[in-house]
């Protein structure tokens, strides 16, 4: 007869045996998976590193710019020769879907230089439907955006909206509004409108009907008061009162000879 002891004995040495058996069989696959995936891991970690742009001008030559467009760019943001490569390859996904060429960048560029240290991803695609409503189409928007990249860096909810809200409830709205946003460029930024601005519109006596209204409208918009002011000041000199000469504005071709007052 075996003592207890004796079985107690042969059940750990079982146990002891059954644990080393586990492992060792446990290590023999982690090794046969590391010897067939490893490899290939790092067979397309090497591709990929070798297809990737490791630099900002790597970035941009691939996205489609040439030397002299390179040239043109880092000479209005140099320090753009040192931007990180994911941020700044994201943000030219954006613009590539915008339908925006490397010709483009160079004038958005040099028109904004800090335009691709902005956060232009931010509220993007709201933004980019709300545009692609109000302009039309896909290439208005790009003339617009290229003509004027702050489009794109705008407060979209308490900048953007609010001014094209108050165009479209002063009459503004459509083909005409798009007409002046593409023309005047700075017109989101320097709209205000008040009181006396309000009172300037309506002694000028251009209708809502008349193709002038959007003109006036949005060139007394963009103006300072105190510069609507000067320029009426200085014409009642020569014997014209301030209502003649807001009346005279509605008879001239105001887009082509700047503010009439």
């Amino acid at each position: 007869m075996f003592s207890k002891a004796h079985y107690l004995l042969q059940f750990r040495f079982l146990v002891f045996a059954s644990n080393r058996q586990f492992w060792k069989d446990a290590a023999s696959r982690v090794a046969a998976t590391c010897s067939t995936i490893c490899p290939n891991q790092a067979e397309i970690l090497r591709e990929t590193g070798i297809e990737s742009p490791t630099n900002s001008s790597e970035l941009l030559k691939k996205w489609g710019c040439t030397e002299n467009d390179l040239l043109n760019i880092f000479s209005r943001h140099p320090t753009l020769r040192n931007a990180q490569v994911p941020p700044l390859s994201s943000k030219l996904e954006l613009l590539s879907s915008l339908g925006i060429t490397s010709s483009d960048l160079v004038k958005m560029i040099n028109c904004r230089p800090r335009l691709l240290s902005c956060r232009i991803n931010n509220c993007f695609h709201e933004r980019l439907e709300f545009f692609r409503t109000l302009f039309g189409s896909g290439e208005v928007l790009r003339k617009a955006i290229v003509r004027n990249p702050s489009l794109l860096t705008y407060d979209f909810h308490d900048k953007i909206k609010p001014v094209i809200a108050t165009y479209e409830e002063m009459g503004v709205s459509g083909n005409d509004l798009t007409t002046m946003l593409i023309s005047r460029p700075t017109m989101i930024a320097r709209t205000s409108f008040n009181e006396e601005k309000m009172e300037f519109i309506k002694k000028t006596g251009v209708s809502k009907g008349s193709k002038m209204y959007k003109y006036v409208v949005a060139l007394i918009g963009i103006s300072r008061v105190e510069t609507i002011q000067e320029k009426v000041a200085n014409l009642e000199k020569f014997g014209c009162s301030e209502d003649e000469r807001l009346a005279q504005a509605s008879k001239k071709k105001v887009v082509n000879i700047g503010f009439p007052f």
